[in-house]
């Protein structure tokens, strides 16, 4: 694994590891907050495991944390260094596609018809973040419809902005399904 390898993989931890911590602040109930320690404390040990496996000297994994700045500053992906002419750039993949880009369908709902689906009484839970309508239903975060006090069934854009910075690559993972009219 080279550097840049080894530099993204430490920023996406260090990016996971921050959102559960702001993820425990926000809970309400303890068993959330042990939830998210775990979550913290399973992130903490895979980056360790990950310096070990690349025989990094530990002393180095604090160069590395302060060239991110994540000591209560933003931090930026590391950019990979650009090849020289003389190099020959291997062919690329193509990016994976999240499950909201693969979506086959997609419909339009009013606020009136997102609120129809609350997740309650067997309803899908559907929740809508910039005008893009989710699925939310199988996510074990939002279980009973409901995710720390919010409810399925609502354009959540403030509140998602709010409680996530703004990150939204956390929605990738969910299934697009239509766009909020």
């Amino acid at each position: 694994m080279d550097e840049y390898e080894l530099k993204k993989m430490v920023y996406e931890t260090i990016k996971e590891i921050c959102h559960f911590s702001q993820m425990q602040v926000f809970a309400t109930s303890s068993y959330q907050k042990k939830y998210f320690q775990f979550q913290i404390d399973e992130a903490a040990d895979s980056l360790i495991n990950l310096f070990m496996i690349n025989k990094v000297d530990l002393g180095q994994m604090d160069q590395l944390i302060e060239q991110q700045q994540i000591l209560g500053q933003q931090f930026t992906e590391p950019q990979p260094e650009q090849p020289q002419p003389e190099q020959q750039q291997p062919m690329q993949q193509q990016p994976k596609q999240s499950q909201a880009e693969q979506s086959p369908k997609e419909q339009v709902f009013t606020l009136e018809e997102l609120s129809q689906n609350d997740g309650g009484n067997g309803r899908p839970a559907y929740v809508a973040v910039n005008g893009i309508v989710y699925d939310v239903s199988n996510e074990i975060r939002w279980g009973g419809g409901t995710h720390f006090g919010l409810y399925a069934g609502h354009n959540l854009t403030t509140e998602f902005i709010g409680c996530h910075n703004g990150m939204f690559d956390i929605l990738d993972n969910l299934i697009k399904i239509g766009i909020l009219k």
